[in-house]
């Protein structure tokens, strides 16, 4: 027997509607199942009241998913009853003034949904297929209005959820299978849609906490949220990151547990007559949760459920010291809630993917976690926007179309460290057509001083004091050189240089070089202080940010003396890194030898502890809009890399470092994830003597550094002893 998508009888091309789709089925002594799902727009899926899947995920313009789930274990002897919630949204069109992420999920065609399988019964294989054995209602009692920043809100009306009039499904006729009589088991066309390539989301129920006024979660999280409601009257559900002074639109955020301000948010609306059962479409994201009943309406149950990606981390973290673990628990938690299905800037607002974000989240992970599922779907959802002549596009899967000239530099830098960090060359290997591709626009992209110049696109930086108000962006005219770009350019330069000789193309790393030293002279030429010895941020406005000087460092325009004197002099200046460039700070620190100048930055990121933040917010300020941003989780990385000391640096590709670099603790522990597997790194001082345990895969042999400063030395591999190779 042949599935075929189904749908309601009523729908209508980019109508907005819940639908419900319901099979009954009567199994004897049910086994192994196993099914295809492909739904337009977005659907959940029970079997017998347990929640099974929320899909599809998301997808891009061109590209669809489809889900593989494993039924077996949730039927029954006797009647089994498989349910539905459909979601279809308006056209694409209409979408556009709307949320720019969320038309990559909800497409809003044709309302279809289809599924096709097999179920064991009794020991015979039986097909599990929609067809016109299914029913299908559709629900007007529940509007969403997408928010340009903030997912969707839902507004139900009374009769949400009763009993609707049941009819039998009709055929969608649509061209997404196989052609012929016979399709075979879940047979989908792959030029209409491909397996989805991450797990599903998590869908865990959690329980607030009840205060006088309001429901508290205990930390930021994202979640489905489910309330009962009874009686007459308007019910309003305010969802809110924390509380704060003032209003919507000027605020200032202080202790994040101080709950006698305003609390910022958006709001769900619930009018109620009789009573309401109700799960959330899309996830929410919050800390608290307020909830206002008028007339005659009234809360009788508030909980939520916890999801995002199903991330598996390491175990036994332990820095030795109580900050030290607390930050790491915060940034553990921003890189977990910045995880969807996709990596987001943040899960509040705009819950896209942006490629500067996604480059530090993509370095966060890799050392936490064997899992780079996500990081390599970021890799495609950004190539695949890719265009002849032009850019990446800096935000993807998006309903619109966004360039920023930077962020196609960083998609270079993505798959340079995926490359050092996995075995997976052959997904790099295919994206070479794009990196020379957005090199050579740069190329074609220079002013008369041998610059990159401003363009006429957002030249986004970073959200940094002195700038372009509300642009992060430096001071310039178009066409005047960006000293920031130009450095970047430089550096995606040298790493493009370091794929192509991994893939055999010496003759075009020494291109790429020959323009990475000319494109730094140009810089230095055109905008180097003699007087200071920093850089300017372009040849003709004078001003000097920390940025130019990070990417001078990064770029290698500066080393040795020059570089740290650069480095500590950025430190005064008025525009500096914030959050967002925290990760490149510490990384040219790194590389000057100067890693302690790192310190300010950290005692910002630990004053977070004092605010009781549960997250990192975007920016460093009392105004800051996001509470959640994974770009600066970054004491995942510098607390595996540096206190650790485990390296896998991509000019050294095949070899393990692990250097240790203890700041006043006395001991510390973790796991550390590398291409070759899990690298468990235990150290503790005693009595002057410094004993550091390894355990990492025998097909590796690591080069040891011990920091100096210690009388004696005792390195443990893999429960044998052995000399380290350098102290210093």
């Amino acid at each position: 027997m042949t599935g075929y998508p189904i749908r309601h009888p009523d729908a209508r091309r980019g109508v907005q509607s819940l639908y419900y789709f319901e099979k009954k089925l009567t199994l004897t002594s049910p086994g192994a199942a196993r099914v295809r799902v492909l739904a337009d727009a977005r659907y959940k899926l029970w079997v017998n009241g347990r929640f099974v899947a929320c899909g599809p995920c998301k997808g891009s313009r061109d590209r669809r998913f489809y889900d593989e789930l494993d039924l077996t274990g949730y039927f029954m002897p006797g009647e089994n009853r498989i349910a539905v919630t459909l979601l279809s949204m308006e056209s694409s069109d209409a979408m556009e003034a709307g949320h720019m992420s969320l038309l990559a999920v909800i497409r809003g065609a044709d309302a279809y949904f289809y599924l096709n399988g097999t179920v064991t019964d009794a020991g015979e294989e039986k097909p599990l297929v929609t067809d016109h054995t299914w029913r299908v209602a559709r629900e007007d009692h529940d509007t969403f209005t997408p928010q340009f920043f903030v997912g969707l809100n839902e507004h139900v009306t009374p009769g949400f959820g009763e009993v609707l009039a049941w009819i039998d499904a009709e055929t969608a006729p649509l061209g997404v299978l196989t052609e012929g009589d016979d399709v075979p088991f879940g047979e989908i066309l792959s030029s209409y849609a491909a397996p989805r390539p991450i797990p599903q989301m998590l869908y865990v129920p959690r329980e607030f906490t009840y205060h006088d006024g309001y429901y508290d979660a205990g930390e930021l999280t994202t979640a489905y949220v489910r309330l009962t409601a009874r009686g007459k009257g308007t019910l309003t559900v305010r969802y809110g990151e924390c509380f704060v002074k003032g209003d919507d639109t000027h605020f200032e955020k202080g202790d994040r547990t101080d709950t006698t301000g305003h609390l910022l948010g958006h709001d769900d609306t619930f009018a109620i007559n009789g009573t309401l059962e109700f799960e959330s479409f899309w996830f929410r994201t919050f800390r608290y949760v307020k909830v206002t009943c008028e007339g005659g309406a009234e809360l009788t149950g508030l909980s939520f459920v916890e999801t995002g990606y199903p991330l598996e981390i390491g175990g036994g973290y332990d820095f030795g010291d109580a900050r030290h673990n607390a930050l790491w628990d915060i940034s553990l938690r921003t890189l977990r809630r910045c995880m969807q299905e996709t990596y987001v800037d943040c899960p509040y607002y705009e819950q896209l993917q942006y490629c500067m974000d996604t480059y530090a989240q993509m370095q966060f992970t890799y050392m936490i976690s064997p899992d780079t599922r996500l990081a390599k779907r970021a890799l495609r959802d950004f190539g695949t926007t890719w265009r002849p002549g032009f850019l990446t596009e800096a935000r993807a899967p998006s309903s619109k179309r966004q360039y920023i000239p930077g962020f196609s530099l960083f998609y270079i830098l993505m798959l340079n460290m995926y490359e050092a960090r996995t075995e997976d060359d052959a997904e790099v290997r295919q994206y070479l057509p794009v990196i020379d591709g957005i090199l050579d626009y740069f190329a074609c992209h220079r002013n008369e001083a041998g610059l990159i110049a401003a363009s006429d696109m957002w030249d986004f930086v970073d959200w940094a004091d002195d700038w372009r108000v509300d642009e992060g962006a430096p001071v310039t005219k178009r066409g005047e050189g960006i000293t920031v770009y130009s450095l970047m350019y430089a550096y995606a330069l040298r790493k493009a240089a370091r794929l192509a000789r991994v893939f055999g193309r010496g003759s075009v790393a020494e291109e790429y070089l020959l323009r990475a030293d000319e494109m730094t002279e140009c810089v230095k030429n055109a905008c180097f202080n003699k007087e200071t010895g920093l850089l300017f941020d372009s040849e003709e406005h004078r001003a000097t940010s920390q940025h130019s000087q990070i990417w001078a460092v990064l770029a290698g325009l500066f080393t040795d003396d020059a570089a740290k004197s650069a480095l500590e002099k950025s430190c005064l200046l008025s525009a500096r890194g914030g959050y967002a460039y925290s990760y490149l700070w510490f990384r040219a620190l790194e590389t000057a030898g100067c890693y302690e100048l790192g310190r300010g930055m950290m005692e910002d990121y630990y004053g977070l502890l004092d605010k009781h933040c549960s997250t990192i917010p975007e920016m460093p300020y009392a105004y800051s809009r996001s509470e959640c941003h994974a770009w600066g989780a970054v004491a995942l990385y510098e607390f595996t890399s540096m206190i650790l000391g485990v390296k896998l640096r991509d000019d050294s590709p095949r070899i393990l470092h692990i250097a240790p670099r203890p700041d006043g603790q006395t001991h510390a522990a973790g796991d550390v994830y590398t291409k070759w597997g899990c690298v468990r790194v235990e150290w503790e001082t005693q009595d002057g003597v410094f004993t550091l345990r390894l355990t990492v895969p025998d097909t590796v042999a690591p080069e040891v550094t011990v920091p100096a400063g210690y009388s004696a030395y005792r390195v443990v591999l893999n429960g044998k002893e052995i000399p380290p190779h350098h102290v210093g």
